[in-house]
């Protein structure tokens, strides 16, 4: 009969229950610090892809500006700088009211408080819907603050006093005067003719040229002027021995002011000034601004007279659809008007008509009008296919990114 040693007969009980309870100690702790790296690994790598995405939106915006967005947005071009498939723009109408602003919207108004909604914005390997908030009445009181408006003076026409004999209505009216004198045969003083002229001023802004052309500006002054005289007729008796004949005469002025380098890239010329003084005549100026080549830029038209009638503007473009309303601003009537027009899209092309918003400004050629410039901005990312298409939100943001922006 074999015999067994006593001390080959394995653990006992208590000693494996005493190994578990040791191995178990050392184990747990380990497996709970690899599932919470796990997991703060995958929460991190969420949080850094809602972070991406914020930023890109933010940047995006940083890199443009309100009006820009909306009409990119209205006109379907690379909606928020092509990072989102789908846009809509919204302007607060009311407490928590929104309106979206669409193409058949009339033009949106500088408003407080905008909501941009960003259908797959992708960042990494997740697309996230996002909603931009852009709140200026957050800075209320700082955006009250007139804030000086000017550009440069790069191109100037300044008209001539009235009387001065390089004025062009004075030119004109000695024109007329010269003519009227070969028809009538009596001395006719070109003082006659000042008041009786209409007038229209054309502006030309154009590039000339290539890449290494030039920007230049011109001024067409365009008259008209009738007049009446009487010639005797031998064929009659007296006192109708007369007849009577009407003459329309018509001349034209063009000044050159303004010949700049241009460079594709950027432009040369930022602020246009053209001082004029009212038409002699009777009724508003005729003033026409030609930007041929969608010079992105300023135009200023300072009257030099404090009496007179608002002047009929006329505003022309190339047809561009790769411009970003607003396109430049104008400042007329002693600064005490301003309009901003806005380029139109029409899908034939050519000439477009423009839209204008009116403020009041300061009466000084370079005024401080309080404008929304400094916006609180909040970015708020929801699951992919939250957004409605009426505006309204499903669930509940994701995340919240706030920060603000300077315009």
């Amino acid at each position: 009969m074999k015999k067994i040693r006593l001390g080959s007969r394995g653990f006992s009980l208590l000693e494996l229950l005493i190994g578990i309870t040791m191995l178990a100690i050392v184990v747990v702790p380990i497996l709970h610090a690899f599932l919470t790296s796990s997991k703060t690994s995958g929460k991190a790598k969420e949080v850094r892809n809602q972070t991406i995405t914020a930023q890109n939106i933010l940047e995006t915006y940083e890199a443009t500006d309100i009006a820009s967005i909306i009409g990119d947005i209205k006109e379907h071009i690379a909606p928020f700088g092509a990072i989102t498939g789908s846009a809509q723009v919204f302007i607060q109408t009311g407490a928590g009211q929104y309106t979206e602003i669409t193409s058949g919207s009339a033009e949106a108004a500088d408003g407080p408080v905008y909501k941009i909604h960003l259908g797959n914005v992708t960042a990494d390997y997740k697309a996230y819907d996002a909603v931009l908030y852009i709140n200026a009445a957050k800075y209320s009181l700082r955006n009250s603050a007139g804030i000086v408006d000017y550009k440069p003076m790069d191109a100037v026409y300044i008209q001539p006093e009235p009387g001065d004999d390089s004025n062009p209505d004075v030119m004109a009216a000695k024109d007329f005067a010269s003519q009227a004198q070969i028809d009538s045969g009596t001395e006719v003083q070109y003082t006659y003719f000042l008041d009786r002229m209409a007038r229209t001023a054309t502006v030309t802004i154009q590039k000339i040229g290539g890449q290494n052309g030039v920007i230049s500006c011109t001024v067409l002054f365009q008259y008209t002027a009738e007049f009446t005289y009487t010639l005797p007729n031998p064929d009659k008796e007296p006192p109708d021995n007369f007849d009577v004949y009407t003459q329309t005469y018509t001349t034209a002025i063009n000044s050159d002011f303004y010949s700049g380098s241009y460079s594709e890239g950027g432009n040369s010329l930022y602020g246009l000034y053209f001082f004029y003084y009212p038409s002699p005549g009777a009724g508003s100026d005729m003033i026409e601004i030609h930007n041929r080549d969608n010079i992105d830029m300023s135009v200023y038209l300072i009257r030099q007279t404090a009496v007179a009638a608002d002047p009929v503007i006329i505003l022309r473009e190339k047809y561009d659809p790769s411009a970003t309303p607003p396109h430049a601003q104008m400042f007329y009537n002693r600064a005490q008007h301003s309009f901003r027009y806005y380029i139109g899209y029409p899908g034939a092309g050519g000439f477009s008509d423009y839209w204008y918003n009116t403020y009041a400004f300061n009466g000084s050629l370079i005024g401080t009008p309080p404008q929304n410039r400094l916006y609180g901005v909040t970015v708020e990312l929801y699951e992919a296919g939250s957004l409605n298409a009426d505006g309204s939100i499903s669930g509940a943001p994701l995340s919240v990114f706030d920060a603000s922006s300077l315009e």
